[in-house]
């Protein structure tokens, strides 16, 4: 270092030292070295002189940041940076630290900040910061979340030390897998729990010795004397104490491997502590028989509370227990039992996980269920194999709904088939329940094939989802099982809405109808009081079925629809709050923020504005859950909408306020596109430009002259390039629009190349 004091290895030092740097990985330890070097490149272009370098680096040396302070500015620099200065100040100006008036001029506290600025800027505005940053957000988060609850405190009075709270807390955060912060305070307070077992357990000592007795030589000297019969009694009482001290050893082992489970939960480790349960039933159940139907309890306890209690970890555990449990089956009945109960868990996580991990769990359940019908033959075990064909359709329909494009068609084709070849079985005569059951799941994978498809191919599989739905209700009556009568309702409304929204004219509005009676007789059954998340998804879809009604009739009805809309969205989010559904939250703000938009281009005027700006509201609400590291395309979706808001409101606006709400427009058009491009999203990147060239033809309209000019002719080239895509058979209505909208830029461009 070249500048005085040391300033740039006193903060250097004290940078690097904070948890944000510690904790990355070790290909990532160049961190300290690369601010230090962005410090002293600051400081030698700033200019400062060297008194003022001597006063910086005092200050530094005295005032580091704090890893709270990082995590109070969001790990952003700008912030971070801010709100030191201002701690600085206040430090300065209350306890009397500093001693030097110099330190406390303006002058000197933003040349302190714009030290830090520059140093911690190049690592926390790095792109491939941004993972970590939400990893230690959710750490920050969680922590404090936990700080004065009544599992804190007991952790504390149990000798568990801040240190280890901590990484509880970190072990947590850093599983990918866990979605959101509501499931990773769930895993959280059950690490609590646990970590507490551990210390109480820890406090009981075992007074169990290991057997050592020999007693053979002195019932050989028995024998030898002719005293057999004492050397009978004598090899009896030796039996007997064996066996006490193997009960004993078996007790010491279960305890044992009782703290070890706990410790490998701890680390979060499913593997190890599955390995652990089998290890004390083998312990404790030496008949395979028996010990399998054990096994068999263990591992459906472990699955229903991660199921019931969303536990990730839990589930985990109960994945790999099933797997050791197949392995070690004595007969095929046994090992096709534990393939299928394997294939339930796994189907279970990868519902509660997205990405590929979650793919990978629904792709191994099918391939338990495939491997379990091997032996579940239709011909030997015909119940047995139906109920695993419906588990195999289940997790074929899961693979189609989170895949795209024709990879996820065919999966849900596969489903549909399992689910026909099950109802071969599964009749309504012999198993109405289950008949009906899966006639609605079956309903569910027509529905969705029939999203993906399009023209009449579309329309006769909704119609087909419809047709299963009736048949379902036919066994799910509202008196004899209302909470599947309201269940099934609830899923026909899907289907309904989606050939409302397919089809044109009075047929498309009376299936609309039929759809919002569907959600109000289902809303009968799902009430707040009582099922209140199914009342918010009942709820939402009512709102869903409101705003498309709203969008095709005109006049006050529409308006009135649209409404009703909202108080719909709005009742949805009384129960999914941003803390404890922060996906449904999100998408429930969209919507809502989607019928704003739709009302406030109706009504025009002062009331139109402020319906706008509350859609706009609502987009950004939704884009604090829906990021772009999170959800790239989901985030992208929202900012195209969000884009299409602001460009309504440009639109209402005159003068200056209007200019500033079309740019803004265009730059949410532009973030929206880094995610949809040409490439991987052709139909919705298109869509975007589109949408961006009307802007931009709106703004070129309103400026006039050469920046006029210049913008649309970008309006031009963006229409251009969406025809590249939509200009297709079977697109038809997207190219015409497309056309329309480039013939009015082009004649807007002649206009004002006429005039000029």
């Amino acid at each position: 270092m070249t500048f005085c004091g040391g300033a740039a290895t006193s903060l250097g030092a004290a940078l690097s030292a904070v948890s944000i740097y510690k904790s990355m990985n070790k290909s990532e330890q160049n961190i300290a070295k690369t601010m230090a070097q962005a410090l002293q490149a600051h400081l030698d272009a700033s200019g400062l002189s060297k008194d003022r370098k001597n006063i910086l680096a005092q200050m530094l040396d005295q005032f580091p940041v704090s890893d709270d302070e990082l995590a109070q500015g969001d790990y952003v620099a700008e912030t971070v940076a801010a709100n030191h200065r201002a701690s600085v100040w206040d430090a300065q100006s209350e306890t009397g630290k500093a001693k030097d008036p110099a330190h406390q001029t303006p002058q000197i506290l933003d040349a302190y900040q714009a030290a830090l600025l520059a140093t911690l800027a190049p690592i926390l505005s790095d792109p491939a910061f941004a993972p970590h940053r939400q990893m230690l957000l959710r750490i920050r988060d969680l922590e404090r979340k936990l700080e004065g609850t009544s599992g804190y405190m007991r952790m504390l009075e149990a000798g568990i030390n801040e240190k280890a709270i901590t990484g509880l807390a970190r072990r947590v955060a850093e599983d990918e897998s866990i979605a959101d912060l509501g499931a990773a305070w769930n895993e959280l307070e059950r690490a609590v729990e646990i970590a507490i077992d551990v210390q109480t357990e820890n406090g009981h000592a075992s007074n169990i010795d290991g057997f050592v007795d020999d007693v053979i030589e002195r019932m050989a000297a028995l024998s030898a004397e002719g005293r057999d019969d004492e050397a009978s009694e004598a090899a009896d009482r030796a039996f007997a104490d064996w066996q006490e001290r193997q009960e004993h050893e078996k007790l010491a082992a279960d305890k044992l491997l009782d703290q070890a489970l706990r410790t490998d939960l701890l680390r979060r480790d499913a593997k190890k502590a599955a390995m652990r349960l089998f290890d004390k039933a083998q312990i404790a159940f030496p008949d395979p028989a028996e010990r399998f139907g054990r096994l068999h309890v263990i591992q459906d306890e472990w699955y229903v509370r991660g199921r019931d209690q969303a536990l990730l970890l839990d589930l985990q555990v109960s994945a790999e227990l099933a797997a050791l449990v197949v392995q070690a089956s004595a007969n095929p009945e046994d090992m096709a039992t534990a393939l299928n109960d394997q294939a339930i868990v796994l189907r279970n996580l990868g519902e509660g996980v997205g990405g590929e991990q979650g793919l990978t769990w629904f792709r191994q359940a099918v391939d338990a269920c495939d491997a379990a019908l091997e032996i579940r033959t239709r011909d030997t075990m015909p119940a047995d194999w139906a109920m695993t064909q419906v588990n195999r359709a289940n997790t074929l329909r899961n693979l189609g709904e989170r895949a795209g494009g024709e990879k996820g068609i065919i999966w849900l084709k596969e489903a549909v088939a399992a689910y026909d070849a099950a109802l071969v079985i599964v009749t309504r005569d012999t198993m109405p329940a289950d008949w009906a059951m899966t006639q609605m799941n079956r309903a569910n994978t027509l529905r969705n094939l029939g999203d993906r498809a399009g023209g009449e191919q579309g329309m006769t599989l909704l119609k087909q989802a419809v047709d299963a739905y009736d048949a379902a209700l036919e066994i799910f009556t509202r008196d004899a099982m209302p909470s599947q009568w309201a269940m099934t309702q609830t899923n026909r409304a899907g289907a309904l809405l989606r050939l409302g929204e397919r089809a044109g004219g009075e047929r498309g509005m009376a299936w609309l109808r039929q759809a919002l009676d569907a959600c109000d007789a289902a809303l009968q059954i799902r009430t707040r009081d009582t099922t209140p998340a199914n009342w918010a998804i009942t709820q939402m879809n009512r709102a869903n079925v409101l705003m498309t009604l709203g969008e095709r009739a005109g006049g006050e009805q529409g308006m009135a629809w649209l409404k009703q809309a909202i108080d719909a969205y709005d009742a949805a989010l009384e129960i999914r709050t941003r803390d404890t559904m922060p996906a449904d939250w999100a998408i429930t703000q969209m919507n809502r923020a989607t019928a704003l938009l739709h009302l406030g281009e109706r009504a025009g005027g002062e009331q139109g504005m402020t319906w706008l700006k509350e859609a706009v509201d609502a987009y950004d609400a939704a884009l604090e859950i829906r990021t772009r590291d999170s959800v790239p395309a989901d985030w992208a979706m929202t900012q195209m909408n969000r884009a299409n808001t602001l460009a309504a409101l440009g639109r209402l606006t005159g003068g200056e306020r209007g200019m500033t709400w079309l740019k803004k427009a265009i730059d949410a058009y532009d973030a929206a596109l880094e995610i949809r491009t040409r490439d991987a999203m052709p139909a919705d990147w298109a869509m975007t430009q589109m949408n961006r060239a009307n802007a931009l033809q709106t703004l070129g309209k309103r400026a006039g002259g050469e920046q006029g000019m210049t913008w649309l002719e970008e309006a031009i080239d963006a229409y251009d390039a969406a025809l590249e895509t939509v200009d297709h058979p079977g697109l038809e209505h997207y190219a015409e629009v497309a056309r329309r909208g480039r013939a009015n830029a082009v004649a807007a461009l002649e206009r004002l190349k006429g005039g000029s």
